[in-house]
């Protein structure tokens, strides 16, 4: 017995894809807020003392880099209609990894406020839980964008069982 796989509602994908293609244009705009002001990220990653100084440097262009890389693939992979679910996973991880950070701030908050060096905001931060959770909500906003399936439009078709013995 083959029963054929129901129908994807239009709606439910077009959500998704609006939600991946929107936090991949955010990875965007953070990723060129922090390229175009480089000083103020690495004194962010300087005053938050949770980068190795040594890699800060690098940090200051890798994540930003990262970032604009995740964000073009993502928007590319959506605009050429590729699978939502392996487009997502790059985007994932970007925001496993801000949750990460700004989860280590949240414990270990610097002595004095500073920004967060994300691009966008730039006044200086007091509490980080926001933050942390903001992205850790992201992140399983991506994860259930990448899971879920959608909602048949409509109930498989019956098919005949053969019962020949």
């Amino acid at each position: 017995m083959m029963i054929p796989p129901p129908q994807k509602s239009i709606g439910s994908l077009g959500l998704r894809t609006l939600l991946v293609f929107g936090i991949a244009a955010w990875l965007l705009v953070s990723a060129f807020g922090k390229l175009f002001s480089l000083d103020m990220f690495q004194d962010a990653l300087r005053a938050h003392e949770i980068v190795s100084q040594e890699l800060i440097p690098v940090t200051t262009w890798a994540f930003p880099l990262l970032e604009a890389a995740v964000g073009v693939y993502t928007i590319w992979r959506l605009l050429t209609r590729r699978s939502l679910r392996s487009t997502a996973i790059p985007v994932i991880v970007v925001f496993g990894l801000l949750t990460g950070y700004t989860t280590l701030l949240a414990l270990h908050p610097p002595a004095e406020p500073t920004g967060c060096g994300c691009g966008i905001a730039s006044g200086p931060v007091e509490h980080w839980w926001p933050l942390a959770a903001r992205n850790a909500v992201v992140v399983v906003i991506l994860a259930l964008c990448w899971c879920w399936r959608g909602v048949p439009l409509r109930a498989p078709t019956p098919q005949p069982v053969n019962n020949a013995v």
